[in-house]
Protein backbone atom coordinates (compact mmCIF):
# COMPACT_ATOMS: atom_id res chain seq x y z
CA UNK A 1 0.00 0.00 0.00
CA UNK A 2 3.11 2.37 0.63
CA UNK A 3 4.26 2.00 -2.68
CA UNK A 4 0.80 2.98 -4.13
CA UNK A 5 0.59 5.90 -1.96
CA UNK A 6 4.10 6.99 -3.27
CA UNK A 7 2.98 6.58 -7.15
CA UNK A 8 0.01 8.52 -6.63
CA UNK A 9 1.69 11.31 -5.27
CA UNK A 10 4.52 10.83 -7.91
CA UNK A 11 1.93 11.08 -10.70
CA UNK A 12 0.36 13.97 -8.83
CA UNK A 13 3.68 16.13 -9.11
CA UNK A 14 4.82 15.46 -12.43
CA UNK A 15 1.03 16.76 -13.54
CA UNK A 16 1.44 20.09 -11.55
CA UNK A 17 4.88 20.41 -13.25
CA UNK A 18 3.78 19.47 -16.48
CA UNK A 19 1.17 22.51 -16.01
CA UNK A 20 3.43 24.57 -14.81
CA UNK A 21 5.69 23.79 -17.62
CA UNK A 22 3.30 24.75 -19.75
CA UNK A 23 2.67 27.74 -18.23
CA UNK A 24 5.83 28.96 -18.19
CA UNK A 25 5.90 28.05 -21.90
CA UNK A 26 2.41 30.47 -22.89
CA UNK A 27 3.90 32.68 -21.16
CA UNK A 28 7.42 33.04 -22.56
CA UNK A 29 5.85 32.91 -25.61
CA UNK A 30 3.79 35.83 -25.43
CA UNK A 31 7.08 37.46 -24.49
CA UNK A 32 8.84 36.86 -27.00
CA UNK A 33 6.09 37.58 -29.46
CA UNK A 34 5.40 40.72 -27.95
CA UNK A 35 8.95 41.89 -28.36
CA UNK A 36 9.77 40.15 -31.66
CA UNK A 37 6.38 39.35 -33.67
CA UNK A 38 5.64 36.51 -35.75
CA UNK A 39 5.52 37.24 -39.63
CA UNK A 40 4.17 35.73 -42.45
CA UNK A 41 7.20 33.11 -43.83
CA UNK A 42 6.67 33.69 -47.24
CA UNK A 43 6.13 38.31 -47.14
CA UNK A 44 6.58 39.51 -43.20
CA UNK A 45 3.37 40.18 -43.09
CA UNK A 46 2.48 39.87 -38.88
CA UNK A 47 0.58 36.81 -38.54
CA UNK A 48 -1.27 35.23 -35.36
CA UNK A 49 0.79 32.50 -34.81
CA UNK A 50 4.57 31.59 -35.44
CA UNK A 51 5.40 29.30 -38.63
CA UNK A 52 2.45 30.56 -40.44
CA UNK A 53 1.07 32.15 -43.50
CA UNK A 54 -0.66 35.75 -44.05
CA UNK A 55 -4.28 35.48 -45.35
CA UNK A 56 -2.90 36.78 -49.02
CA UNK A 57 -0.01 34.75 -49.00
CA UNK A 58 -2.42 31.29 -48.13
CA UNK A 59 -4.60 32.54 -50.40
CA UNK A 60 -1.84 32.80 -52.84
CA UNK A 61 -0.26 29.42 -52.34
CA UNK A 62 -1.30 26.57 -54.49
CA UNK A 63 -0.74 22.96 -52.60
CA UNK A 64 -0.89 20.19 -55.04
CA UNK A 65 -3.09 17.90 -53.74
CA UNK A 66 -4.88 14.90 -55.88
CA UNK A 67 -5.44 13.76 -58.58
CA UNK A 68 -1.58 14.02 -59.72
CA UNK A 69 1.11 11.47 -62.00
CA UNK A 70 1.71 8.38 -59.89
CA UNK A 71 4.94 8.95 -60.30
CA UNK A 72 6.09 12.52 -60.92
CA UNK A 73 3.06 13.78 -59.26
CA UNK A 74 2.75 16.90 -61.17
CA UNK A 75 -0.61 17.64 -61.02
CA UNK A 76 -4.06 17.24 -63.00
CA UNK A 77 -6.98 18.75 -64.30
CA UNK A 78 -9.28 15.76 -63.84
CA UNK A 79 -8.92 12.71 -62.16
CA UNK A 80 -7.45 10.13 -64.15
CA UNK A 81 -7.39 7.12 -62.06
CA UNK A 82 -5.15 6.19 -59.23
CA UNK A 83 -2.28 5.16 -61.19
CA UNK A 84 -2.16 7.13 -63.91
CA UNK A 85 0.45 8.65 -65.66
CA UNK A 86 1.52 11.53 -67.08
CA UNK A 87 2.53 12.09 -70.98
CA UNK A 88 6.33 12.67 -70.16
CA UNK A 89 6.18 9.50 -67.55
CA UNK A 90 4.33 7.21 -70.17
CA UNK A 91 7.34 8.59 -72.55
CA UNK A 92 9.95 8.05 -70.45
CA UNK A 93 9.63 6.56 -66.97
CA UNK A 94 11.32 8.51 -64.04
CA UNK A 95 14.16 6.10 -62.73
CA UNK A 96 12.80 6.96 -59.03
CA UNK A 97 8.99 4.95 -58.25
CA UNK A 98 7.22 8.31 -56.96
CA UNK A 99 8.08 11.94 -56.34
CA UNK A 100 5.60 14.15 -54.90
CA UNK A 101 5.77 18.08 -54.27
CA UNK A 102 4.15 20.05 -51.63
CA UNK A 103 3.25 23.36 -54.11
CA UNK A 104 2.89 24.90 -57.15
CA UNK A 105 5.70 26.87 -58.26
CA UNK A 106 5.05 30.69 -57.86
CA UNK A 107 5.93 34.09 -55.79
CA UNK A 108 4.87 32.17 -52.61
CA UNK A 109 6.62 29.19 -53.26
CA UNK A 110 9.53 30.71 -54.53
CA UNK A 111 9.53 33.10 -51.46
CA UNK A 112 9.08 30.30 -49.26
CA UNK A 113 11.97 27.88 -50.94
CA UNK A 114 14.58 30.75 -51.29
CA UNK A 115 14.04 32.14 -47.84
CA UNK A 116 15.01 28.33 -46.79
CA UNK A 117 17.74 27.64 -48.46
CA UNK A 118 19.46 31.24 -48.88
CA UNK A 119 18.61 33.41 -46.24
CA UNK A 120 19.21 30.35 -43.11
CA UNK A 121 15.09 30.70 -42.54
CA UNK A 122 14.92 28.23 -40.75
CA UNK A 123 11.83 28.94 -38.04
CA UNK A 124 9.90 27.87 -41.23
CA UNK A 125 10.88 24.35 -40.48
CA UNK A 126 8.42 22.42 -38.81
CA UNK A 127 5.47 24.12 -41.23
CA UNK A 128 7.78 23.02 -43.97
CA UNK A 129 8.03 19.37 -42.62
CA UNK A 130 4.16 19.09 -41.89
CA UNK A 131 3.17 20.50 -45.11
CA UNK A 132 5.98 17.77 -46.64
CA UNK A 133 4.17 15.15 -44.42
CA UNK A 134 0.79 15.42 -45.58
CA UNK A 135 2.15 15.55 -49.14
CA UNK A 136 3.60 12.42 -48.34
CA UNK A 137 0.70 10.23 -46.54
CA UNK A 138 -1.60 11.51 -49.68
CA UNK A 139 1.20 9.63 -52.09
CA UNK A 140 0.77 6.29 -50.55
CA UNK A 141 -0.87 4.23 -47.07
CA UNK A 142 2.26 1.98 -47.23
CA UNK A 143 5.27 3.12 -45.32
CA UNK A 144 8.18 4.10 -47.38
CA UNK A 145 11.81 5.61 -47.34
CA UNK A 146 11.71 8.85 -48.57
CA UNK A 147 13.95 11.95 -48.86
CA UNK A 148 12.47 14.84 -47.59
CA UNK A 149 13.20 17.88 -49.28
CA UNK A 150 10.95 20.62 -49.91
CA UNK A 151 9.74 20.34 -53.56
CA UNK A 152 8.08 22.37 -55.90
CA UNK A 153 6.44 22.27 -59.54
CA UNK A 154 6.93 24.32 -61.99
CA UNK A 155 4.28 26.78 -63.44
CA UNK A 156 5.30 26.05 -66.56
CA UNK A 157 4.90 22.17 -66.31
CA UNK A 158 1.70 22.19 -65.46
CA UNK A 159 0.27 23.44 -68.41
CA UNK A 160 -1.36 21.41 -70.93
CA UNK A 161 1.85 20.47 -73.13
CA UNK A 162 3.85 18.39 -71.00
CA UNK A 163 6.70 18.36 -73.95
CA UNK A 164 8.85 21.33 -72.51
CA UNK A 165 11.89 20.65 -70.26
CA UNK A 166 12.06 23.69 -67.29
CA UNK A 167 14.99 25.96 -67.44
CA UNK A 168 15.37 27.73 -63.83
CA UNK A 169 16.09 31.40 -64.19
CA UNK A 170 19.02 32.89 -62.34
Amino acid sequence: MAGRGQNDSMERLLRAASGVSRSLALMSRTALDTVLPPQCLACDALVATPGSLCPDCWDDAVFVSAPFCGACGVPFEFEQGPAALCGACIRERPVFSRARAVFIYNDVSRNLVTGLKHRDRMHGAPAFGRWLARAGVSSSRTPTLSCLCLCIVCACCVGVSTNRRCSPRR
